[in-house]
């Protein structure tokens, strides 16, 4: 299983992530949740020393990724540096 490590993203003017940019690769949001469907990657975002998994959710039909909730707003992925 191969584990990315998300460390920017992109929004669009609506202020929706589009894609997110890992240590060496840039995927965009539906290959990001391809993959994590697949079974077979994983992405977490870092804090501190602790790896946050990101996760797909569906809602009103669209999927979306996301941070597993931890009652922290630091490590969601909105609050990561654009690219």
């Amino acid at each position: 299983m191969t584990k990315y490590f998300i460390k920017k993203v992109r929004k669009n003017d609506e202020g929706d992530i589009e894609a997110v940019k890992t240590r060496s690769t840039e995927f965009t949001i539906q290959e990001v949740i391809e993959k994590i469907e697949s079974g077979q990657h994983f992405f977490v975002v870092e804090d501190g020393t602790s790896e946050i998994p990101v996760e797909v959710i569906s809602r009103e039909g669209k999927k979306y990724i996301r941070t597993v909730k931890d009652g922290k707003e630091t490590n969601n992925l909105d609050e990561l540096p654009p690219f």
